[in-house]
């Protein structure tokens, strides 16, 4: 009777550690099939939306990239600064101001970027802006020309607008209005100055 019983513990623990290898062993290739179930490429991590602030900024950045140091001498570079509804006095003025070298020549520069037209038309400014942009363009009798960016990204636009701001009677300026001062060259700024015409191109 022991004999008996001494052989079914036996048979037990050998049944036991037989199932528990099959099961450590099955396991073992569910995880290695997961393992490698997962992409070796790294998720792209779609960037977060910049702030109005930001995107101003990169934008200058991206317009002051095209201004060459062999021709232009920049001056002045001022961007936005806003809170609790007051403007820093600098704002009066323009985001940029450089000096054409050969000919000695004094500009300033609005940049202004929109992700898109909405119903056929951009804001570019506010009453208030439009105001001070003349007084400027008045008291300094320095030409001012602004810089539109349309689609694409502020660091990197898909569209460019050049308008001299005397072209410009109103904030909102429709697709159709734009369309002739768009930029066709995809190089650094150039400033046009034959027959007393300044045009940035």
């Amino acid at each position: 009777m022991l004999r008996i019983v001494v052989m079914l513990i036996a048979g037990y623990v050998v049944y036991y550690f037989y199932n528990r290898k099959k099961q450590n062993k099955t396991g073992a290739a569910h995880r290695k099939k997961a393992k490698g179930d997962i992409p070796t490429q790294q998720v792209r991590v779609e960037k977060e939306e910049l702030s109005g602030e930001e995107k101003g900024n990169a934008f200058e950045t991206y317009i002051v990239s095209k201004f060459s140091r062999q021709y232009f001498t920049h001056n002045e570079w001022r961007s936005d600064k806003y809170k609790d509804g007051f403007y820093a006095k600098s704002n009066m003025q323009l985001d940029l101001e450089y000096t054409y070298k050969p000919k000695k020549i004094n500009f300033a520069v609005e940049c202004k970027f929109r992700k898109s037209f909405f119903n056929g038309q951009i804001e570019w400014a506010k009453e208030h802006q439009l105001k001070n942009y003349r007084e400027f363009e008045r008291e300094k009798n320095m030409k001012v020309f602004v810089v539109i960016g349309i689609g694409g990204t502020a660091d990197n636009p898909a569209t460019l607008y050049i308008i001299p701001l005397t072209a410009i009677n109103t904030i909102a300026l429709s697709a159709k209005e734009l369309a002739k001062y768009k930029r066709y060259r995809t190089g650094d700024f150039f400033l046009y100055t034959e027959n007393d015409v300044k045009e940035l191109l």
